[in-house]
């Protein structure tokens, strides 16, 4: 039945219909049509080090956020960018202020959202 439905596709698109190619066809429609949902707490180190042993996590794949983070989620996230700023530029106040800050617009969409 299904190699009836591959020779079927092969011939419409003028393909000699051999084993070769009808592997060659299913493999290029399984690419096409197969997908993986993995879903994953953006909280605790578990997540980045998932990101690390496997790189390919994030740049191999699309990620869309389906719920939101809690806040300390996003705090954390944007306390760790600002602690690489040396505290000449910014001081531990302005970067506790500006980690909230950040964050402020996500929960505002959020928000408007629901």
């Amino acid at each position: 039945m299904m190699n009836f439905h591959i020779e079927s596709k092969l011939n419409k698109k003028k393909i000699p219909c051999n084993k070769e190619n009808v592997k060659n066809f299913f493999i290029e429609s399984l690419r096409d049509q197969f997908h993986i949902i993995l879903s994953m707490s953006p909280v605790g180190e578990l997540l980045r080090e998932r990101c690390r042993m496997f790189p390919s996590l994030i740049n191999c794949c699309t990620l869309d956020w389906f719920d939101s983070w809690p806040y300390e989620a996003l705090v954390s996230v944007s306390n760790q960018f600002l602690m690489r700023i040396p505290n000449e530029e910014l001081s531990e106040k302005q970067k506790t202020a500006l980690s909230s800050l950040t964050n402020m617009p996500r929960m505002n969409v959020s928000f408007m959202n629901s």
